[in-house]
């Protein structure tokens, strides 16, 4: 014989537990004529300054990088190799290639 919980209201046992419904409350709308901004004045093309943007710098031509150049470095050298790149303003690879064609110009092959 089953116990009392597995009986439902309509008199039917179950295994599964009965689940009960939730009331939901009704929440009143927010008035929303006291949060508006007052509306702004139209303005004329007249009436604005054209926006200059500054100029970026000129980047010298280099050739497009498609291909992966993967090596281990040393901790200190990784940490060194960054902070010089971010004390020219330049990225790591950048960097790499100047120091790579100074010295291909000091050792011609």
């Amino acid at each position: 014989m089953q116990g009392p919980k597995d009986v439902q209201p309509g008199g039917t046992l179950t295994g599964k537990p009965v689940r009960r419904r939730v009331s939901k409350k009704v929440v009143p709308p927010i008035e929303t004529t006291s949060l508006a901004a007052p509306r702004a004045k139209p303005v004329s093309s007249a009436d604005t300054l054209p926006i200059k943007k500054p100029a970026k710098p000129a980047k010298p031509a280099t050739k497009k990088r498609t291909e992966p150049l993967n090596f281990r470095v040393a901790s200190d050298f990784r940490r060194a190799f960054k902070r010089a790149a971010a004390a020219q303003d330049c990225k790591k690879v950048e960097l790499l290639e100047r120091i790579f064609a100074e010295w291909s110009a000091r050792n011609p092959t």
